[in-house]
């Protein structure tokens, strides 16, 4: 379990260098003049955009995994509390 999050935040860390250095090169070609270079600025730019959205999808997916961990550990825990209040009724009894 602990190697499966390592391995998303590992994802998520080369996408977001990956993003930081688009952002850098969309930066950089805006510097420069020429239609050419307009339109590669403009589909980085799209790129980054795509990056971001992915990221929050990434960011969102993850949180509902800890949720539904943080629920399934308390089901666990009440169930766990339900048996033995039952076992302890029918020992008093």
């Amino acid at each position: 379990m602990g190697s499966e999050s390592d391995d998303r935040r590992s994802q998520t860390a080369l996408r977001c260098a990956n993003a930081a250095h688009l952002l850098y090169s969309l930066k950089t070609s805006m510097r420069c003049s020429g239609s050419a270079e307009e339109h590669e600025a403009f589909e980085l730019e799209d790129v980054v955009m795509r990056l971001r959205v992915d990221l929050v999808r990434e960011r969102v997916r993850m949180r509902r995994v800890k949720l539904c961990g943080v629920v399934e550990m308390l089901l666990q825990v009440m169930l766990l509390i339900s048996v033995w209040s039952f076992i302890l009724i029918l020992a008093f009894n």
